[in-house]
């Protein structure tokens, strides 16, 4: 927790608890999506990442996973095409977007999205969503700022995070577990903004 911020940790923390014990009864109909048909993903084993932990044991047969691939490039061919102006900007007032000018500002702003989505890994991270999606019924992504491509995107994993909607079917709320090093963390939040434990262990290198 930040110097100065208002963060109930503690209700963070309690809130995190209810959200996973909700995901927890898709847990097991997700483990059998990763073992026959998307090995490499899901995280449901509470190991750190990068252990090169082979996940592939019941896969008999790889067309699950091939066939997942083209789904994923087709809805990225067709959605989010990077080829294609697949979107488009209006106005929520139909008067402003019979605007010659207000028409220019808002093509000019798709432009430059557009742009940036080339020049970062949102076109990586979109087909990874749309696997994940297909697979698992759900898919989630974190746009973050970045000083070189302006947006870095990170897709996740099925059960590496815990989501709830409102009633109107709606996500608003999100959380999730994951390891960060000792100078991650002190990259992501500050020295001082770190706890002793991780202070004392970055500064003895």
């Amino acid at each position: 927790e930040k110097k100065g911020s208002s963060l109930d940790v503690q209700k963070l923390s309690k809130t995190l608890n209810m959200l996973e014990a909700m995901r927890a009864p898709y847990i097991p109909q997700w483990q059998e999506v990763t073992e026959f048909i998307a090995p490499g993903t899901g995280s449901y084993y509470d190991v750190e990442p990068n252990q090169g932990i082979k996940r592939d044991w019941e896969l008999l047969d790889p067309t699950p996973l091939y066939a997942l691939d083209i789904l994923a490039a087709g809805m990225i061919g067709g959605l989010t095409n990077p080829s294609t102006r697949w979107f488009i900007l209006e106005s929520d007032d139909p008067e402003v977007n019979m605007y010659p000018p207000a028409q220019k500002w808002l093509y000019d702003l798709s432009t430059l999205m557009l742009n940036v989505f080339l020049k970062s890994n949102f076109y990586k991270a979109m087909h990874q969503l749309f696997r994940e999606c297909a697979a698992f019924g759900t898919a989630a992504m974190l746009i973050d700022p970045n000083p070189e491509t302006v947006i870095q995107c990170t897709t996740f994993t099925a059960g590496e995070y815990s989501i709830a909607c409102n009633a109107l079917g709606r996500c608003n709320m999100f959380g999730r577990n994951f390891y960060l090093t000792v100078k991650q963390l002190v990259d992501e939040f500050g020295l001082e903004n770190c706890p002793e434990a991780v202070q004392n262990q970055y500064k003895a290198g």
